[in-house]
């Protein structure tokens, strides 16, 4: 009885060890990238969405390396970011086309956009740095190019690392950020109120500065915007 207890309770550890490997392993890793793989051409494209598709039944170390090599993969501007989604587009839109068929309605979140709000296997500096970097010069162009590339999901689900991050940004930054989140042709409308009162007492509690400038980035929208 006594030997059958301590068999369980080394299966149990063991289990419990490889649970914290893979989780550790996921969470918190510092990557260098390669930057040959941002070529902007359509083998770019295809291996952006060749990865998004093996993440759909990865897990994982695999799909925490699928993760990585889609975060190295990413452009780290917002003209870079503008370029890759035009490109694919431009490449869907041709191949359908081509074959004489009608091209599939327009996404509202890019697959590409989507897919790098989730990722969890890089570590918060490497990772919101990037997000705010092709983020902060960012402005509203309908169809993909609206809600900060939804980066305010992560304010929302992670606000304490995100915003110690943003803190160590410039300003300029901060407030670029900001108001690409809130930026359309209408500013006032119901979408942008629900982000500001999910958001602003989440991050104004953090950092009065940092709730400052999400509020008034809202505000000169709406001040600038109106008819």
């Amino acid at each position: 009885m006594w030997s059958t207890f301590i068999i369980h309770i080394k299966r149990y550890f063991v289990a419990l060890m490889l649970l914290v490997s893979v989780v550790s392993y996921t969470q918190s890793h510092t990557i260098e990238c390669d930057s040959t793989k941002l070529t902007f051409d359509k083998a770019h494209v295809d291996y952006l969405k060749s990865l998004i598709e093996r993440a759909q039944t990865a897990q994982g170390e695999d799909k925490a390396r699928i993760e990585q090599q889609f975060f190295c993969a990413t452009p780290d501007t917002f003209i870079g970011m503008l370029d890759l989604i035009d490109l694919e587009s431009t490449l869907v839109y041709n191949e359908y086309k081509s074959r004489g068929n009608i091209p599939p309605p327009i996404e509202m979140i890019h697959p590409f956009v989507a897919f790098y709000s989730k990722i969890q296997s890089v570590a918060p500096e490497s990772y919101y740095n990037k997000y705010i970097d092709f983020c902060w010069d960012g402005d509203y162009m309908a169809d993909h190019i609206y809600a900060g590339f939804q980066i305010y999901e992560r304010l929302e689900s992670d606000t304490e690392t995100f915003c110690n991050i943003l803190l160590k940004r410039k300003d300029h930054e901060i407030k670029g950020v900001f108001h690409f989140i809130f930026d359309t042709s209408h500013p006032d409308n119901e979408f942008n109120r629900d982000i500001y009162n999910r958001l602003y007492p989440l991050i104004n509690n953090h950092s009065q500065k940092l709730g400052r400038f999400f509020k008034e980035s809202l505000e000169n929208l709406i001040k600038t915007r109106r008819h």
